[in-house]
Order: structure tokens, then C-alpha cells, then sequence
């Protein structure tokens, strides 16, 4: 069973908020050219023959290169607020782009999930299996396309089927540094149910690539 607490913080617009602040704040190297953050992708088409999705539709690039090491903030927070002293979440948001519509890259460490069932720990993570799926992840990957950083909305979510996440340094309390990267991850559109928390991919829906992005940051307590 998904835990609703997970669900309802998966791109929450308070969590959005007190990571991010304002696009500037975190913005990354913009990857996209001129065309600017938030351009339309365009997928190749399948081996098998089939169109790809509308470029129209697709938030997000088809790909992105190495980002280097980028800019985010990074939260750390009781799962449940009111069990401060209950197992806690890692949420790391960079912004790829600036404006007020950017795309915002997550990377989450769940306690008691996944890799981290016996706590949040360094190590490599590898993004398939139970950390491709937000019921079960510990290290969840996943993007938001086109969010609209003054009122939360999204227009587009993808999370992990694939790639790395490697943690060097890891010091879980507010004010802990937080030190790692990720490679070779696959995505792919999902939609997150209101109501009964599950997450279901898109039929045909996008997908996107990161090659590789660097992180070094602070943890900071819930604002």
C-alpha cells in the first residue's frame, strides 16, 4: 500500500515552495539553447516504427547532457510533521532554467523505503526496481516539466526507470551537507492519481534523459 503522506508530498506545492523559494534561486545552467527553458522536445522515433509522442506536448527535453555540477536547496523533513521525531525525507530540487516557468529536477531519500529501509546512508543506488516506482522508492528521481513556480501547478511528471544515483555524503540532520550525483537516467511521464496516490504511466507518453548532474548542498529544516 502507498503511504498517502509519501503521495501527497510527490511535487507538493509547500515542499515545491520551501525548496525552491524563487526560480533564480536555483536556476542551472540553462541545457536548452535558444529556445529557451521549456521548449517542446522532440523524441526520435521507436525502432519499431511508431510515431513519437507530439513534440508539442512534451515539457521537457529529450535529452540532457552533463549539467556539471548544479545549484539546488535541499530540505530535510519530518515524513510526518507531526512525528518530528519520526523518519524523515531528503528532498533536493534544481531548477533547469529561470523565469517563472522551469523545469525542476527532484531527487528524494525516503526513510524506511527502499535502499534506505535501515536508514539514510551513502551509497549507489541504482534506479530500477522498487526505486523506479513511488510506492516503493527510498532514492526517487523524478522531474517536473513547465512548473509554475508562483502558483505550484505542473505541467508534466516523470519519474526514474533507470540511471544511478550516487551518494557520497550524506549527513542527515538540518544543517548536514549533502553531497552526490546522478548518471545515466531514463524517465518516462507519469500521472499521479488524486485520489488513490498510485502512479501510472502515460501510454506513449514522453520521455527524457539526464546524463549526468553533480549536486553539493546543505540540508535545511522545514520553513
Amino acid at each position: 500500500m502507498i503511504d498517502l503522506r509519501r503521495a501527497a508530498l510527490f511535487l507538493s506545492t509547500a515542499l515545491l515552495t520551501a525548496c525552491l523559494g524563487t526560480a533564480d534561486d536555483t536556476a542551472a545552467p540553462d541545457p536548452v539553447g535558444d529556445d529557451g527553458p521549456g521548449a517542446p522536445s522532440t523524441p526520435g522515433t521507436p525502432d519499431d516504427g511508431t510515431p513519437p509522442p507530439n513534440p508539442a506536448l512534451c515539457s521537457l527535453e529529450a535529452a540532457y547532457p552533463d549539467l556539471g555540477v548544479v545549484d539546488g536547496t535541499a530540505l530535510y523533513a519530518p515524513i510526518d510533521p507531526n512525528v518530528p521525531d519520526g523518519p524523515h525525507v531528503v528532498r533536493l530540487a534544481i531548477g533547469i532554467g529561470q523565469g517563472p516557468i522551469v523545469d525542476i529536477l527532484f531527487i528524494d531519500l525516503w526513510e524506511g523505503f527502499g535502499g534506505f529501509t535501515n536508514g539514510l546512508v551513502p551509497g549507489e543506488f541504482q534506479l530500477v526496481g522498487a526505486e523506479a516506482d513511488l510506492a516503493t522508492c527510498g532514492a526517487c528521481v523524478y522531474m517536473g516539466g513547465d512548473i509554475d513556480t508562483v502558483n505550484g501547478t505542473v505541467a508534466q511528471q516523470f519519474h526514474a526507470s533507470g540511471g544511478t544515483l550516487t551518494i557520497d555524503t550524506l549527513n542527515p540532520i538540518a544543517g548536514g551537507q549533502f553531497v552526490g550525483s546522478i548518471s545515466n537516467v531514463t524517465m518516462r511521464e507519469v500521472i499521479v492519481d488524486p485520489v488513490s496516490s498510485v502512479l501510472t504511466d502515460v501510454p506513449d507518453g514522453c520521455t527524457t534523459t539526464v546524463q549526468a548532474a553533480g549536486f553539493s548542498t546543505t540540508l535545511a529544516p522545514p520553513q
